[in-house]
């Protein structure tokens, strides 16, 4: 079924174009022009990523209603179907949605601008700040051990038995098992909490004004959930520091740490209060490490979580983020964690 054919028995709408959207390495993101001249963002959910995607449009439905009543216009709207639902799914058990589109948004994958950094860390401080008093039941986990670390070791370790020739992958990540090992007590250091997090901060997720700084959206809730507050905060600064892992050695720590300052500063003022500066310098550690173990899990198991273009995406990947863990300076990040370089 095509998307257009989706976007009119679900919402009796008739597209005249439709386009892929964002760089997202896990649901099907699509711009859609309709008959009538407006456009919408169509997605399919990945089910293999989200098993349940009816758990998913429920934890999206009450974030969406909480937020709305506290923070209107936080997010885009939600384009219900001709029946009054969420999600539409089509005849072979896929689950599509319709979200507006924000025509004065612009999104950046990567910014080294310190006011866009940290306008960025103080909305998604202040988004876990707005969901802390959210009512009724804990939200149920849309990917159940998402962000844990002692998890996705496990996964990798299964893996690697698994796979003839893993260590010579290992050694094209860049890494051993030594490195691996060096790094597993990083499990004990943010585990699960009770906080509502985003669950996916990076820049790319957010919508920024189209001449200034502020931010006037916050995209992809599919991951909000339970969990330590400072995966946020990490996965935002490492996915800020990604874009500056190349710069010549002489001036790459201090752009890392002014960087850093930033984003302390701002999630900081956004969920209020002053977060530990230790758990600040090392949740980005923390976040780039998982992530690079789940990168090299997926490479080896064949590419099956992580949207890829060919063989070798995501050891690639996995390869970058390892070596950011070895270029940042946790001991400087601890001390400008109060916002000051």
């Amino acid at each position: 079924m095509t998307p257009a054919d989706v976007l009119e028995s679900g919402w009796g709408m008739r597209a005249v174009s439709v386009s892929p959207l964002g760089s997202g390495h896990i649901n099907d993101t699509l711009l859609i022009s309709s008959v009538d001249g407006r456009r919408h963002v169509l997605q399919r959910i990945n089910e293999r990523v989200f098993r349940d995607p009816g758990l998913v449009m429920r934890n999206l439905e009450r974030v969406l209603e909480h937020l709305g009543a506290k923070a209107p216009g936080l997010t885009p709207p939600l384009i219900r179907t001709t029946t009054g639902a969420a999600a539409w799914s089509d005849e072979a058990g896929g689950w599509w949605r319709l979200w507006a589109y924000v025509a004065d948004g612009r999104s950046f994958d990567r910014s080294r601008d310190p006011e866009i950094c940290e306008n960025a860390a103080r909305t998604f401080g202040r988004f876990q700040a707005l969901l802390a008093d959210l009512p009724g039941t804990p939200l149920e986990p849309a990917i159940p051990g998402f962000l844990e670390l002692d998890g996705y070791l496990e996964q990798f370790d299964a893996a690697r038995t698994a796979v003839r020739g893993s260590d010579q992958i290992l050694i094209e990540a860049g890494v051993d098992a030594a490195f691996i090992d060096a790094h597993r007590p990083l499990a004990g250091a943010l585990s699960p909490g009770e906080t509502v997090i985003h669950g996916d901060c990076k820049l790319n997720n957010l919508l920024f004004e189209k001449k200034g700084a502020e931010v006037v959206a916050v995209l992809d809730l599919d991951t909000v959930m339970r969990g330590h507050w400072a995966w946020d905060f990490g996965d935002l600064v490492r996915s800020v520091l990604m874009g500056v892992l190349d710069e010549d050695d002489g001036s790459r720590e201090a752009t890392f740490v002014a960087l850093f300052s930033a984003l302390a500063r701002g999630f900081s003022e956004g969920r209020g209060g002053s977060p530990d500066p230790e758990t600040m310098a090392v949740s980005p550690v923390y976040v780039a490490f998982m992530l690079g173990v789940r990168f090299l899990t997926d490479h080896l198991n064949g590419d099956r979580y992580f949207r890829v273009a060919a063989r070798g995406d995501n050891l690639n990947r996995a390869r970058a983020q390892f070596e950011l863990v070895r270029r940042l300076p946790v001991d400087a990040f601890a001390g400008s964690a109060d916002g000051r370089p």
